[in-house]
């Protein structure tokens, strides 16, 4: 999008942090400090240093140390830290611990550093620092979270920092049941790793491995079960950009005390339940929907929807068990706002009073479909939608997107995969899969001035569908008009300093259909900027629509690379000059498993035209076919997204002049008199049948292979005048563009002769068209004459190209053009010349 949103949050995360204060005051936010726990147990550092060249951040860790008491509800960790270079100091000597004082609390057991085999002790409690740390404020979701941060004072390169904490407590609302992801390697090298999970025998645990990661050693005593992971010497994993976000190459181990995705899904529904109708003012707005939609489910539905979306705003305050509890629909409806559980159980609270059977859906963005991959869990999602049926048609919506537009069965639906349906009776997963994505149709006209130097004007008309057109009503829904047009003209002003806008943007919105155009009208003083060197003006364009859309890659990739999923461009740059243009017609295109995009260039009087059509076909492109696809950006990049044209205004001011060229007017009528004459002494000519007419079967109309070449000479004197006109032959400044330089005579004799030839074949092919009617036995003669004329044309017009010198942006035609016209002319003399000699249909057709 060219555009981004522009909204100041500031005022509004203020007043929900003012909002929440209390909430987080109530809650624990003291660090503690307490002897090391008893239950744990205490590895020896045996791990020696990893090699130097794979320390990147002048430190390592030289113990990872994580055990989790199920039954305590404690997580103990403990990190040891040596410091190996200069730049290591800064960043090693800050300890950092997050943790959700709803429910948990955290106690220190150790910080110390190790110097030279002393211990110092650095626990001082007053100078922990405790901050709220929201990291999805932007997205006005605040779940308490909190952190505490010590830096450590006097650190020193050699220093080995050990530090060790627990944070104890677990969230209600998973009425006890554990879960647990263990992480067996980091984006740093460890030198040694121990983890540990100790549970009672009687607990149910489930374990899964993940990326060659080993099973735990199980052992038991005092009564309790515990599982132990060990490594020494892992080395850090390294992975590229743009890689998806549902790729994860780290080994780790997921624990879960749920057995199936059924026990999740009927968690799920005790967390969140549904009753099947409503009251309070969740019911008195479905009826008040329901009786404007005048009964009909499907435009309830829809309404519904909209309301949901559009009017209770995206906002969570998801602490505690809130964190996967939603609010009651009434709650919702009074405050106005919530978060995706929030809204998506208030809208299937509406459809159920109105008898549509609607389920909350738990989806992970992230993974999508691959989420059935995981170890079930609540852990494996991070988001909720609806799923509902109307007359046996299922569908779903995600409540937490706003201003959508098209109809219940057209609006846009991202590819999530797959949800978790949370029913009743028993959970199962529904697909869920991308629905209603649309594109951008983006025309750019420039037109440049033919009264004043180097003026242009731009117009542009964005035609945005389906998703796009969502995203696009979102921003002019929450942004300011004024901020949208300086962003529209900073956009621009990146490759023409000197834009003015001409008028405000315009905004045409058909939300039935989903379809928002945009327009916006630019002048543009100095577009041809003066080449020095060359003494032309000259201008240049980037597609920079297709180019914000391709990632930047670069070396051998093992990662897969994600791409800007959905994305559909039909993408047009058009330049009308009164200098004319005389580019070659030019097309490029390549259609990957992945990506489509092509390219075409093309000329029609006074307009270019630069066609760029991009898509991608997947949301990621395999670590197989990255190779391609880097070089195939980098072709498109070179190759394809920039070009430009330079302009000689001294003479093209020539070019500009309007009328009409006498000269050339009367020349024709002469050229067309002579051939009008010569066809009329050709037509009178008394020849006789080259066959006995009476020892052979006359034919009396154009039949056989005849018609091929009969329909070839009917057309050509409309191709010629298309060509004439469209190559302004009878406009003034055509002819006189090097007036009063060294290339005029020479510019004109070339000219003249392709006229000249032009106006013969013309004249010829409608000859042959009477001819043929007639049956007239010279026919063939000038058909023969017809053909090799037309080579004759096409064969001096090229030897031209080749051995004369003008310069190139006024060449009539361009060499492959030209070449293209040879072969062409060559191969038709070669088919029909024999014929017209030797074919005993040509003889017994033409004996008039």
């Amino acid at each position: 999008m060219r555009i981004l949103r522009k909204i100041n949050a500031a005022a509004q995360v203020f007043a929900m942090l003012l909002f929440l204060c209390p909430l987080l005051l109530s809650a624990q936010q003291r660090v503690y400090r307490s002897p090391h726990p008893g239950w744990i147990a205490e590895p020896a550092l045996q791990g020696g240093r990893p090699e130097a060249r794979k320390i990147t951040e002048g430190y390592y860790i030289k113990l990872y140390d994580y055990q989790v008491h199920v039954e305590q509800q404690v997580a103990y960790t403990r990190i040891v830290r040596e410091i190996v270079a200069e730049s290591g100091v800064q960043s090693a000597a800050e300890i950092r611990v997050s943790y959700l004082p709803a429910y948990q609390r955290l106690t220190f057991h150790e910080v110390v550093i190790i110097r030279g085999g002393q211990r110092i002790d650095k626990f001082v409690v007053g100078k922990f620092q405790v901050a709220a740390v929201e990291g999805d404020a932007a997205s006005y979701i605040y779940n308490g979270n909190h952190v505490a941060y010590l830096l450590l004072d006097d650190v020193r390169v050699g220093d080995i920092i050990s530090y060790s904490y627990s944070i104890s407590g677990r969230n209600p609302v998973f009425e006890g049941k554990f879960f647990d992801d263990i992480y067996l390697q980091g984006a740093a090298p460890i030198a040694q790793l121990y983890a540990a999970v100790l549970a009672s025998p009687s607990r149910p645990l489930y374990v899964k491995t993940f990326n060659g990661a080993k099973q735990p050693v199980t052992s038991t005593a005092n009564n309790l079960k515990r599982l132990v992971w060990e490594g020494k010497q892992i080395d850090a994993v390294r992975y590229d950009d743009y890689a998806p976000q549902w790729y994860n190459p780290f080994q780790h181990a997921q624990l879960s005390e749920f057995a199936s995705w059924a026990e999740v899904g009927a968690w799920g529904v005790r967390v969140n339940p549904l009753a099947n109708s409503a009251g309070g003012e969740v019911a008195a707005r479905a009826n008040a929907l329901l009786q404007a939609a005048k009964g009909n489910l499907m435009d309830f539905a829809q309404a519904a929807i909209r309301f949901v979306q559009d009017e209770i705003r995206y906002t969570g305050v998801a602490i505690g068990e809130h964190s996967h509890r939603a609010n009651p629909p009434e709650k919702v409806l009074l405050q106005r706002y919530g978060d995706c559980k929030d809204k998506s159980l208030l809208l299937a609270a509406m459809l159920r009073h109105a008898g549509i059977q609607a389920h909350l859906v738990l989806v992970n963005t992230h993974l999508g479909a691959r989420i059935k991959d995981q170890l079930p869990s609540p852990y494996a999602f991070n988001h909720a939608v609806t799923a509902f049926e109307i007359d046996n048609r299922p569908y779903w919506i995600d409540a937490t997107f706003s201003h959508q537009g098209g109809t219940l069965a057209t609006l846009y639906r991202p590819e999530y995969g797959a949800g978790l349906v949370l029913k009743p009776t028993e959970s199962d997963f529904l697909p869920l899969h991308a629905e209603g994505e649309g594109g951008v149709f983006c025309r750019e006209t420039y037109d440049i001035s033919a009264e004043e130097v180097a003026l242009a004007t731009l117009r542009v008309e964005t035609v945005y569908t389906g998703h796009e057109a969502d995203a696009t009503r979102i921003q002019f829904t929450y942004g300011s008009i004024w901020d949208i047009e300086k962003n529209y003209l900073d956009y621009y002003s990146r490759f023409y300093p000197q834009i003015e806008r001409i008028d405000s943007v315009e905004v045409i919105d058909d939300r039935g259909a989903n379809r928002l155009t945009v327009i916006e009208q630019y002048r543009i003083p100095a577009f041809l900027v003066k080449n020095e060197a060359t003494s032309q003006h000259e201008v240049g364009f980037y597609a920079n629509m297709i180019g914000e859309r391709l990632p930047s890659l670069s070396g051998r990739r093992t990662t897969p690379v994600a791409v800007n999923y959905p994305s559909d461009i039909n993408y047009t740059i058009e330049v009308k000059s009164p200098h004319g243009w005389n580019i070659p017609r030019e097309n490029f295109f390549l259609d990957r498993d992945g990506y489509v995009i092509g390219c075409t260039t093309s000329t029609h009087g006074d307009t270019l035209k630069r066609n760029y059509q991009f898509r991608y076909h997947k949301r990621e492109i395999p670590a197989a076919q990255s190779g391609e696809f880097a070089s195939d950006i980098k072709t498109i990049t070179d190759n394809q997204l920039s070009f430009g044209f330079g302009v000689n205004l001294a003479t093209s001011a020539r070019m500009s002049s309007k009328g009409i060229s006498w000269y050339a007017l009367i020349y024709t009528l002469l050229v067309l008199a002579g051939m009008a004459y010569f066809g009329w002494r050709l037509y009178r000519r008394d020849i006789p049948p080259k066959i006995d007419m009476e020892e052979h079967f006359i034919y009396e109309r154009i039949g056989g292979w005849l018609i091929l070449p009969f329909i070839g000479f009917c057309l050509t004197p409309i191709a010629i005048l298309i060509f004439i006109w469209n190559d302004r032959y009878y406009h003034p400044g055509v002819w006189n563009v090097f007036q009063g330089t060294p290339y005029n005579a020479v510019f004109k004799s070339i000219l003249a002769f392709e006229f000249t030839g032009n106006l013969v074949i013309l004249s010829l092919a409608v000859l042959c068209v009477v001819f043929c009617l007639r049956r007239k036995v010279v026919l063939p003669a000038l058909a023969v004459g017809f053909y090799l004329f037309s080579f004759g044309i096409a064969f001096i017009d090229f030897v031209l190209m080749q051995t004369v010198a003008l310069p190139s942006q006024f060449m009539l035609s361009d060499q492959s053009q030209g070449m293209r016209e040879l072969i062409r002319a060559f191969v038709v003399a070669a088919i029909w010349i024999p014929y017209f000699l030797f074919s005993s249909r040509v003889k017994t057709t033409f004996v008039k």
